[in-house]
């Protein structure tokens, strides 16, 4: 009975994805779907711009096809204006894909459950500009061939992958952002920590200076803190912390 059950469902799955294939290009036409590609669950689309997907693709979006857990459907979303391009024979289980700019992902490459890869911001990082459309920042996410992405990483706005990397963590392009700079930086280093804290304590040991500031990614110090914090070091220098 649960062999037949299963054969059922198997074969109502089938029925469903090429319903949805022969639907989902009817509804947007800027999708090209070049070949066969393989629908495991229903994804969701939404698709206003350019995209092509090449054959052999798979699009898992259910947790029965994965037992890593899945906590959302595979959902692609581009944008007007927006080009994203899936190269032949990759698999996708439960990846949001937004394309804003531009997305490029090469051949064979696998992503394990819940990725999510971003190439905006969606919105402004200060507050007067979390409301205005036009401060949202965008930048191309290129991946190359034989990529493979650990479950739930999150590779966001102006990611560089190269062929054949493996990545266990999120990217943001920190290490990018670091290299265009690095003339004006005293000393950095981009490797493997025990957690935030270790990593903080890391950099804090090749300090020299007397006072340390700390500040993480989407932060930033008003326009006077600095001055603010040594003028009132200057006045208590008994004091260990400045904060606010």
């Amino acid at each position: 009975l649960f062999i037949l059950m299963d054969i059922l469902r198997i074969k109502t799955d089938v029925l469903h994805s090429k319903f949805w294939l022969y639907y989902i290009q009817l509804k947007f036409p800027l999708l090209k779907i070049e070949g066969k590609i393989n629908i495991k669950g229903i994804p969701m689309f939404e698709i206003n711009g350019e995209a092509t997907i090449k054959s052999g693709n798979t699009f898992v979006s259910s947790p029965k096809y994965n037992p890593v857990g899945l906590t959302k459907k595979c959902n692609i979303y581009v944008r007007q204006g927006g080009k994203l391009l899936l190269e032949s024979g990759s698999g996708y289980s439960g990846v949001s894909i937004v394309c804003w700019n531009m997305v490029t992902i090469g051949k064979e490459c696998g992503f394990g459950g819940n990725v999510s890869i971003w190439d905006t911001d969606f919105h402004g990082i200060a507050a007067e500009d979390r409301v205005n459309m036009d401060a949202v920042k965008t930048e191309p996410v290129i991946i190359g061939n034989n990529v493979w992405v650990g479950a739930n990483c999150m590779l966001l706005k102006g990611t560089v992958i190269g062929d054949k990397s493996i990545i266990g963590g999120s990217t943001d392009g920190t290490v990018d952002i670091i290299k265009k700079y690095q003339e004006n930086i005293a000393f950095w280093i981009s490797e493997k920590d025990d957690g935030i804290y270790h990593g903080l304590n890391k950099g804090i040991a090749h300090t020299n200076g007397d006072l340390v500031g700390i500040i993480h990614s989407d932060d930033w110090y008003e326009p006077d803190a600095v001055e603010i914090v040594v003028e009132n070091y200057l006045k208590h220098p008994q004091s260990d912390v400045f904060y606010g």
